[in-house]
């Protein structure tokens, strides 16, 4: 029976224009060659024969991938269904998303070739030879595109996720006009936008560049072409238009086929996903993020031995932030959020908040469902905390960077220096005065822990269960550092916290979410380099801090993502919350940043 497929190879290309596909084995195989159909076209099956783009596909004349969407789609879907695929709530729904996907790559690997999950004239030819597909789908209220249209539009940035609605036409009738536009693509230029949706209308002739830029990028984004992104509404942009609203039957009694409606409009502000352009800027895959209509987030709270601790404040100060931003703990109703959206909620320790109209995206109410977890939550807090970089979607810590190398939620490592036993500082003070010198530098303490170190002078050791190593060279040449490597590199036990980097081992580990990690605390930019040796910026955005800070600054990640903010906005709002609650009055924030 068809099985789901594992997790695509990421260095996996196809091309569009490829003329063939390489088979299992690794060889190069030939387009099979279908006999002749009864319409003279290239394929005899009927679910595909006089479909014209896949006539063109079987031709070698373009590829049929995931995110595309049309009756080629739905041929495809209804040929997996009758060959005795389950795709789903939905079925043949004329939209190529992830449950698709995976279909089609086990049917690649069920008959000998390459599982790469498009659909190229090999893979349609093998499945125009096979009997399985059955009748002809009904019919489907989009019409065919004209002969001088290219198969169906990549996505710019394809998203492989499964919709949960039907993709058909909508009828103008159906179509809830907003007061004002909050596409990504768009929203920026909602002063020059929103009359449109309040019955104004932009033509051609006329149409100032602020109406024009956001319009031609949902357009782009969409898979209806511009000729570029100029702030000119030429031909190509007029084209785009037309094509639209014919294919989704926009255009109302009177209206004018190129020519900007409300109706139009509204039917982009909820359904074109973000341009390569906005999701440059922005830095976080929105689209991506609430595709399943619930975001969930987790803050882990880490360990500190310093009197007072940190982790009481952060704790407190997240769930006044959870209050104010709408949310409630309730572990059922968060449960039941989670059972909606397809998945299960963790069976780790913390305590669960949720917002049930946390945001909307693309015209959809977005859930949020928020993990609060502390060190005192356990002896397993590190271990749910890798766990939750690796399934989950968001995932926050707010505590000390441990001198760069990674989250900490328990410091159980001891100092041993000619054999008596020595606190931090302590020891710190000891290795000043071995350099001989009376204000050595940093880099020169360092050296110097190194050196006792190799001599036996100097043992540090200890269990370093809470550690969760994300950088493993020591980059800030301290004595801090130097006292936190050496804990890590004799480390006891398993040996699985010593230094290994976390994210070596993610494309064997993590699911295929998209993903935002988020680390409050002092100097985590060292994380970065490790991080990106392993993980790529589609897969997980990435925020940090530049130097050391008074925490407590995590929320604004949360707060950000209810307006869908860019990840530098966010990362400045984090920088004027650190200045707020600074107990010592410093300047300048955190320096937090966002690789995304």
């Amino acid at each position: 029976m068809p099985t789901q497929a594992q997790r695509p190879d990421q260095n996996a290309t196809a091309r569009p224009g490829d003329a063939t596909e390489q088979a299992g084995g690794g060889g190069a195989q030939s387009t099979p060659q279908p006999p002749a159909s009864p319409g003279g076209g290239a394929l005899s099956h009927p679910l595909f024969s006089g479909d014209h783009v896949l006539e063109t596909i079987a031709k070698g004349g373009g590829l049929l991938r995931p995110g595309a969407r049309g009756p080629a789609v739905r041929a495809v879907q209804q040929f997996l269904i009758n060959t005795g695929y389950d795709l789903g709530r939905w079925g043949a729904d004329a939209a190529w998303g992830k449950v698709t996907t995976a279909a089609v790559k086990d049917w690649q690997t069920q008959n000998h070739l390459s599982s790469d999950g498009v659909i190229g004239p090999s893979t349609l030819g093998l499945m125009d030879q096979q009997v399985g597909g059955g009748t002809t789908p009904a019919p489907v209220p989009e019409p065919a595109p004209s002969p001088d249209v290219a198969p169906e539009p990549e996505p710019t940035t394809p998203d492989d996720t499964q919709t949960d609605t039907p993709s058909q036409d909508v009828s103008p009738l159906e179509i809830a006009i907003p007061a004002s536009v909050t596409n990504l693509n768009m929203r920026e230029f909602s002063g020059a936008l929103d009359p449109v949706l309040g019955g104004a209308s932009v033509a051609p002739s006329g149409a100032r560049r602020s109406h024009v830029y956001g319009l031609q990028r949902a357009l782009s984004a969409s898979g209806y072409a511009t000729n570029g992104i100029d702030g000119k509404y030429g031909g190509g942009t007029t084209d785009a238009v037309t094509k639209l609203q014919t294919e989704k039957n926009l255009l109302g009694p009177g209206e004018k086929a190129g020519t900007t409606y409300a109706r139009t409009l509204a039917y982009l502000d909820q359904t074109a996903p973000m341009h390569a352009q906005v999701l440059a800027k922005t830095s976080i895959n929105y689209d991506k993020l609430y595709a399943d209509k619930l975001v969930e987030f987790g803050l882990f709270v880490g360990y500190d031995e310093g009197i007072g601790g940190h982790w009481n404040q952060d704790v407190k100060y997240a769930k006044g932030e959870l209050n104010a931003l709408g949310f409630s703990e309730d572990k059922d109703a968060a449960a039941a959020a989670y059972s909606e959206a397809g998945r299960a909620l963790p069976d780790g320790p913390g305590e669960f908040w949720v917002n049930e109209s946390y945001t909307t995206h693309l015209g959809n109410n977005i859930k949020a469902v928020f993990r609060l977890v502390h060190s005192d939550m356990g002896p397993n807090v590190a271990d749910e905390y890798r766990e939750s970089l690796m399934q989950g979607e968001v995932t926050m810590y707010s505590g000390h960077g441990r001198y760069g190398s990674g989250p900490d939620f328990d410091r159980n490592y001891t100092i041993t220096v000619a054999g008596e036993r020595m606190s931090y500082d302590e020891c710190k003070h000891y290795v000043a005065q071995k350099t001989g010198k009376p204000h050595p530098t940093d880099a020169e303490k360092a050296a110097m822990v190194k050196k006792l170190s190799a001599s036996g002078e100097i043992k540090v050791e200890g269990e370093n269960s809470g550690n969760v190593v994300m950088n493993d060279q020591d980059v800030q040449n301290t004595f801090g550092s130097a006292i936190m490597y050496l804990a890590l590199e004799n480390s006891k036990g398993s040996g699985e916290n010593k230094r290994k980097r976390l994210t070596a081992d993610y494309d064997k580990e993590a699911n295929d979410n998209y993903k935002v990690w988020m680390f409050d605390g002092c100097s985590t930019k060292n994380y970065m380099g490790s991080i990106r040796r392993d993980v790529k910026k589609d897969e997980v955005a990435v925020m940090g801090t530049g130097k050391s800070i008074t925490m407590c600054t995590s929320m604004e990640l949360v707060r950000g993502m209810m307006t869908q903010a860019t990840g530098a906005q966010i990362a400045k709002n984090m920088d004027q919350s650190h200045n707020k609650r600074d107990p010592d009055g410093a300047v300048g924030g955190g320096q937090h940043f966002v690789d995304g």
